[in-house]
């Protein structure tokens, strides 16, 4: 059981992976480790902001384009 669902890649062992053949190559699939995701930081509104008061038309777009800067830059 150990042999056909935990391998060693790099200097990590016990790793949950599965290996596949493809093409005469051999390619192991594994579980991402918590560390190796991104923190995402998000962008917090004001208390006191209305959605449908034009007044603030111009937080939102503000905020909106923050929020695309944000998600298409490079980790």
């Amino acid at each position: 059981m150990k042999n056909k669902y935990f391998h060693t890649v790099e200097n990590r062992s016990w790793i949950f992976a599965k290996t596949m053949e493809k093409d005469g190559s051999r390619e192991i699939s594994t579980l991402k480790k918590l560390a190796d995701i991104p923190i995402t930081r998000y962008l917090k509104i004001k208390m006191d902001v209305n959605p449908f008061n034009r007044d603030w038309y111009g937080y939102f777009d503000k905020r909106q384009s923050a929020k695309l800067q944000f998600a298409t830059r490079k980790v």
